[in-house]
């Protein structure tokens, strides 16, 4: 071993740079969970401003909510507009925080693809057994999941771009990024209505709504980029 003493400083930080950066390794961040090869946030997104820092228009009613659609104003707010419903659920987003080009998802992670949500669903042995596995083992109505998963789905319902909110407690609703021909975006849900924890895909404006009621507020679960 040599008796420079700047020699062996440098030894070390060569030494612990090796270990940090370990090939084949992955990295776990404090708020993520690891489900097959993929990273997921442990909870729906709370982000109040987007990752430069400019702060999000916080919908804060039924009016202002409507107005923020009306108005192609990116909007959050809480379900029933109470506090408490985002602390256990997250924030509820409208369409135009989700596609703002300043970006919604925090450093290092996205927005997931369907086919992010598909890996996800096809890791648990697909979409008719997915459901319970992800599913949180409390808060649902009728038919509780096992979480076995660690992804704690939970029923945090959805918002129509009126304002008014339904089905808490028995549906997650999630944005993705993937955006269709016709300009449809596509959402994920898993629902409480049977017994097998169905998951579903569906367009902003065809599977849960009338085409009045397009580009409502779901949740967002970011994955690891």
């Amino acid at each position: 071993m040599t008796n420079n003493p700047v020699l062996f400083f440098l030894f070390l930080v060569l030494l612990s740079c090796k270990e940090v950066e370990e090939p084949g390794t992955l990295q776990i961040p404090e708020d993520g969970i690891e489900i097959g090869s993929q990273v997921w946030m442990k909870k729906n997104l709370e982000a109040k401003a987007f990752k430069n820092g400019e702060e999000i228009f916080h919908a804060s009613n039924q009016a202002e909510w409507e107005k923020a659609y009306i108005d192609k104003i990116p909007a959050w707010s809480y379900y029933d507009d109470l506090e408490e419903n985002g602390q256990l659920y997250g924030l509820i987003y409208n369409y135009y925080a989700i596609v703002d080009p300043r970006g919604l998802a925090p450093r290092d992670w996205k927005i997931p693809t369907v086919s992010d949500w598909n890996m996800l669903f096809n890791f648990h042995g697909g979409t008719p057994n997915a459901g319970r596995m992800l599913k949180s083992d409390q808060y649902w109505i009728y038919n509780t999941g096992t979480n076995s998963s660690g992804f704690t789905a939970l029923p945090g319902g959805e918002r129509y771009i009126g304002g008014f909110f339904r089905s808490k407690g028995l549906i997650a609703s999630f944005w993705t990024s993937s955006i269709e021909k016709n300009g449809d975006i596509v959402t994920i849900g898993i629902s409480d209505i049977s017994e097998d924890s169905k998951i579903y895909l569906s367009t902003s404006n065809s599977a849960y709504f009338s085409p009045s009621q397009e580009l409502p507020g779901f949740y967002l679960r970011c994955i690891r980029e």
